[in-house]
């Protein structure tokens, strides 16, 4: 589904935004290589499947993300939830929206206060015990952990 996902998204992208480089999770698909080079400086950032352990085991917290990276700088970023119908976009210097209305960042400024949503390492397993580590010195300073 990654691999399939990937490869559908950068085939529309070619289409509609020529010149635009890739760089994707799952690894360049297209066949012409000239299509996955950027020439204006510029590349999509693709993870077609963010959360595919979750999709695997039909745990409904998955989505599509694609960033613009101009220059170095990420531009713009969508964020497609396809279980709830939701789309998150964001673009440099005009905030954020949720199906088009205006989402902010909370006004917490404590860790204490602070709800922190991550996700553990399944692939390279390399740096677990220090992942753990933190983990544990973050949930005893923050509000908790989703």
């Amino acid at each position: 589904a990654d691999r399939e996902s990937e490869k559908i998204i950068q085939t529309y992208l070619a289409e509609h935004c020529p010149g635009v480089g890739f760089l994707g999770e799952e690894g360049a698909f297209l066949e012409n290589t000239a299509l996955v080079k950027s020439v204006h400086g510029a590349r999509w950032i693709l993870d077609p499947l963010d959360g595919t352990t979750n999709f695997i085991h039909g745990f409904p917290q998955y989505a599509i993300s694609i960033g613009l990276q101009q220059r170095g700088q990420i531009t713009q970023a969508v964020v497609y939830d396809p279980t709830r119908n939701e789309l998150f976009t964001a673009s440099k210097g005009a905030g954020a929206f949720l199906n088009d209305k205006r989402i902010r960042v909370a006004k917490r400024d404590k860790l204490a206060d602070a709800l922190i949503g991550t996700g553990f390492p399944y692939s390279d397993l390399s740096g677990l015990d220090e992942y753990v580590k933190l983990f544990h010195v973050m949930t005893e300073k923050s509000a908790g952990f989703i």
